[in-house]
């Protein structure tokens, strides 16, 4: 946990002490980050677009905040770690927010929320944040005599079971609800702007002959998408934001993900391991 006074801060979430980036505010730490942070901090300071935010303020965002995977499994943990001393804090948050980042923080009880447009910087009282309890690393695996890189997820294995079972508690299965009967579901991209199955329509006719729903997350609250989640045995999908989900799902459930052979990237199989 780190308490930074009199600190500016980014509409990404970047810190800044005396001129100086706090490269613990800044996920997945690297000099062009600090750097960029650091040149918009000094434009919007000689442009005077400083909004100034007194008392005691809690961080959690970084720059990739808008994408429901990463509000889910970077950001909100974060919070969760905080959420017993928040009564008189003010949650910093970037301007563009969607209707899930709302809608997941309503269990959470903050003083206000504060939010910093894109062509401003906060000046600070008091700004809390945590370190990210999950981050990605990359190590290089050999396979047929090719180094391929591969993306893994480190992740809090007790953090985010303790969150799971917090969201839980508050959203509880709706065992009654015929809406979220249907235990075996496929996630459709179908909505989505990139990455997405060619032949979708013949997936969906096989997997409809096998008792699957076809859902769009996008379509869902939050406390829906947790509710349909908790209540699924089977869950098949392409590899995107929408997977973040089956951290609500049930021990002994089952994952289908699929990812191109180029997207070395095992995210989903660490949150799976999440029970």
């Amino acid at each position: 946990l780190f308490s930074i006074t009199n600190a500016y801060v980014s509409p990404y979430g970047a810190v800044i002490k005396n001129g100086k980036v706090i490269k613990e505010s800044i996920y997945k730490y690297s000099y062009k980050k600090k750097r960029n942070a650091f040149l918009s901090y000094c434009k919007k300071r000689f442009t005077n677009k400083i909004k100034k935010v007194d008392g005691d303020c809690i961080l959690i965002h970084h720059s990739w905040f808008q994408n429901y995977y990463h509000w889910m499994i970077e950001i909100m943990p974060r919070l969760y770690l905080m959420r017993d001393n928040l009564s008189d804090k003010k949650l910093l948050l970037h301007k563009n927010i969607s209707k899930f980042h709302l809608d997941s923080l309503m269990k959470f009880n903050f003083k206000e929320i504060v939010f910093i447009e894109e062509n401003e910087i906060a000046k600070c009282t008091n700004v809390c944040f945590t370190s990210f309890p999950n981050y990605y690393t990359d190590k290089f695996l050999s396979v047929n005599f090719q180094k391929i890189k591969v993306i893994e997820l480190n992740i809090n294995y007790a953090i985010m079971r303790e969150m799971k079972h917090w969201f839980e508690k508050y959203y509880p299965p709706l065992k009654t609800n015929t809406t979220f009967c249907n235990r075996k579901i496929y996630i459709s991209r179908k909505k989505a702007g990139h990455r997405k199955i060619l032949n979708e329509h013949e997936l969906e006719s096989f997997l409809t002959d096998k008792g699957f729903k076809s859902v769009f997350l996008e379509d869902l609250s939050f406390e829906d998408q947790i509710h349909l989640l908790n209540n699924s045995s089977i869950v098949i999908g392409m590899h995107g934001a929408g997977l973040a989900n089956i951290l609500f799902m049930q021990p002994e459930t089952h994952i289908i993900n699929f990812v191109s052979d180029q997207h070395h990237e095992f995210c989903y199989l660490s949150i799976a391991s999440v029970v």
